[in-house]
């Protein structure tokens, strides 16, 4: 199965800044990898997510006493966390690589983005180098202002292996 690199438009997306997510206000403030990789997973893997779909995905990482997420949205095992929701052995983790990295057809991309001024980076599902899904929205519709007036400092990457 090759990754895909442009989002369908049929296919729902859930944002870190919806209302739904509000009980859970860490989500809004850091999940933007957390959104960005079951998002890309349910995309890649046909998977339709609710909001109480990943709340509750959300809190079983909590409670499963590995490190895979942590209760203000860092993630400590992106392996983990991909292998927890797809089942373990259809998808490994490459890690980190930097802009210049060119995704083969079965690769996934995250993208890092920072906007100067900004003490913290953004995180967002990527192909070629390219925001495919932003898991910020902006009341307005628009995406995040690091994505918008920032810049990509280097690329997270998985590859899918069924």
């Amino acid at each position: 199965m090759d990754a895909i690199t442009v989002y369908r438009s049929d296919f729902p997306r859930l944002y870190q800044t919806d209302d739904a997510f509000a009980s859970v206000p860490q989500i809004r403030h850091g999940g933007c990898f957390f959104i960005s990789i079951v998002m890309a997973l349910a995309l890649n893997f046909k998977l339709i997510v609710t909001h109480a779909d990943v709340l509750n995905f959300y809190a079983k990482e909590l409670a499963n006493g590995k490190p895979d997420v942590d209760n203000e949205m860092f993630i400590g095992s992106a392996q983990n966390l991909i292998d927890d929701f797809v089942g373990p052995g259809k998808v490994v983790y490459k890690g980190a690589e930097d802009t210049m990295y060119h995704c083969g057809p079965r690769e996934i991309e995250w993208g890092c983005w920072h906007r100067l001024g900004t003490n913290f980076n953004h995180f967002t599902h990527n192909a070629n180098g390219q925001c495919i899904s932003d898991p910020w929205r902006n009341p307005d519709g628009s995406g995040s202002e690091s994505v918008k007036d920032g810049k990509l400092i280097g690329k997270r990457i998985a590859l899918i292996i069924v």
